[in-house]
């Protein structure tokens, strides 16, 4: 980020920030004098701490909004291939990423059940329990956004949803 500014007196200043994900790594100023520079020092100084407590708000939020699920299942085709969905022309969709692209659940009746139509596609796998932290909103819900066909409705199932 970075801020060009004229001071009162005359003087010009410029500062870059250069930003990570831990916060501000980086202060570059550039200034007419030694005594400009000490003086926009001085005022970033007082501004870091106010940023550093806003991105901590803001990280809190967005973490009370779409918590983080640390451990999940996931599927598990060979070795280093993770299941990833179905393509609507039936061919299986794999991964090694399985932390950011494979299919994850935190439950493990559903992730059992994908297994078992994977079984009935003639597909081996099976269902790991992983550490890999994965956001709320991409933990899989429900095997039709996979690409599976969705379940028929039966009077058992519909009384559960009552």
């Amino acid at each position: 980020m970075d801020i060009k500014t004229e001071i009162k007196d005359g003087a010009t200043v410029s500062v870059s920030l250069d930003l990570a994900p831990e916060g501000v790594s980086r202060i570059r100023i550039v200034a007419d004098s030694p005594e400009t520079r000490d003086r926009a020092m001085a005022q970033v100084q007082k501004v870091l701490p106010q940023m550093q407590r806003l991105e901590d708000a803001l990280i809190a939020e967005d973490l009370e909004r779409d918590p983080v699920v640390r451990r999940s299942w996931f599927i598990r085709l060979s070795l280093h291939r993770f299941f990833k969905g179905i393509h609507p022309d039936g061919a299986v969709l794999d991964t090694i990423d399985y932390q950011d692209e494979g299919c994850c659940f935190t439950n493990f009746a559903l992730a059992d059940r994908c297994v078992q139509k994977l079984a009935a596609l003639k597909i081996v796998s099976r269902a790991e329990l992983l550490t890999a932290p994965r956001r709320q909103s991409t933990i899989t819900t429900n095997l039709e956004t996979l690409g599976f066909a969705p379940e028929p409705v039966t009077a058992e199932s519909s009384a559960n949803n009552q």
